[in-house]
């Protein structure tokens, strides 16, 4: 499955987006917040890094993908818990 993320990021890039995480205000009025505000996990472990910024937690629970695919982060971080303990 495609997701959304390339095509949404090539038409921002279009407006003035530039791939770094901080505020940005784009044409059109589009303004760019960086991810602690919405997103404030850490993407290689999973941890929550809530932050006085932090607006919002979006769980993305890839619903889209098949179960094998939805399980492999979780998997990677019971794996890392049992062995690195």
């Amino acid at each position: 499955p495609v997701t959304n993320v390339p095509l949404f990021t090539a038409l921002l890039e279009n407006r003035g987006l530039r791939r770094e995480d901080c505020p940005q205000r784009l044409a059109q009025n589009i303004a760019i917040y960086p991810s602690p505000v919405f997103y404030p996990f850490d993407y290689r472990t999973g941890a929550v890094c809530v932050r006085e910024e932090s607006a919002a937690l979006h769980h993305y629970a890839g619903s889209f993908l098949p179960w094998h695919r939805r399980i492999r982060p979780h998997a990677k971080r019971w794996l890392r818990a049992l062995f690195l303990q």
